[in-house]
């Protein structure tokens, strides 16, 4: 995404210099003939330095993201050209979709069920070493100056005991008593903190559901509307050149321009970021309409 930016911003750049390079050379003329005043001349000169500038360094921002994206892809190459991608994603993704594959696949609600299941566990413990408990234990002497192991167990002793101890809980105060009041407490923060993670998580997901839906309407608006900012500006440098626009209108059409590019790019952004985060976390590949792991397997075969 960093390349693609780069390369719009090289493309938009490049077209804008050369826009201007033409309102230069025209408006040197106007100023000789005293259409325009030596401040408004200035004004487009400048602007034509600012679009040389932003040339130069769109392009020398996307040679480094070249670079930088063929060293991770592993890519053995001079360049590799960057292209604004074609839309081929889903129109819309459904929640109900969404939260089915993302509950049957992804181990995050698995671990939460886990550790609702520690913290019963832990409570249980606690109201059981406060119930009654007993202890049985059968001593067997044994010749414990036997030399070797296996005839220590032949000739045992004589000493031999069966005891048997019972612990009964009278009261509930003291020690105890605190000691059931702390697990419990333990035990409704943890719930409480698992039903706040799921909730968390159920919110993240809706929101880039809503991000991907709107990301790609405001994909074709932005697409379109870009377009018809780089058709404008054209126009606009062709009406200084009759003489039926300003400066001032020139480099407000230039901004608009440079503003709709942007936009462009944003929901292009969004739309692939969304899209691969749902993707992710639901493991299924909404586009084909299969699951990760049976995609996996069929391409293994």
């Amino acid at each position: 995404m960093n390349a693609l930016l780069n390369k719009m911003e090289k493309e938009l750049a490049l077209e804008n210099k050369q826009n201007n390079d033409t309102l230069l050379h025209i408006a040197e003329v106007k100023l000789k003939n005293g259409n325009i005043t030596e401040y408004d001349f200035k004004q487009i000169e400048l602007q034509s330095l600012n679009t040389q500038y932003a040339y130069e360094n769109g392009t020398k921002n996307y040679t480094e993201s070249q670079q930088k994206l063929m060293t991770f892809l592993g890519i053995n190459a001079d360049s590799v050209d960057i292209g604004i991608p074609v839309f081929e994603l889903p129109l819309s993704i459904d929640a109900h979709l969404v939260t089915t594959y993302v509950k049957k696949n992804n181990p995050f609600f698995k671990q939460q069920e886990i550790q609702k299941l520690e913290a019963e566990k832990s409570l249980f413990s606690a109201k059981l070493s406060n119930r009654l408990n007993g202890n049985i234990n059968l001593n067997y002497g044994i010749n414990q100056y036997a030399e070797t192991f296996i005839n220590a167990y032949r000739h045992g002793n004589q000493r031999q005991s069966l005891n048997i101890g019972f612990q009964i809980p009278v009261f509930q105060w003291g020690i105890n008593k605190n000691r059931m009041r702390i697990a419990e407490n333990t035990h409704q923060a943890s719930n409480l903190a698992i039903e706040n993670r799921i909730l968390e998580f159920e919110n993240d997901i809706r929101e880039k559901i809503n991000t991907y839906n709107q990301s790609v309407k405001l994909w074709f608006t932005s697409e379109k509307a870009y377009k018809l900012s780089q058709e404008q500006y054209r126009m606009q440098v062709q009406k200084f050149t009759l003489g039926k626009v300003s400066v001032y209108e020139l480099t407000t059409a230039l901004n608009d321009q440079n503003d709709a590019m942007q936009r462009y790019y944003t929901a292009i952004r969004d739309s692939f970021d969304s899209y691969f985060s749902l993707r992710n976390m639901a493991l299924y590949d909404f586009k084909k309409e299969t699951e990760l792991e049976v995609l996996f397997t069929d391409r293994r075969k």
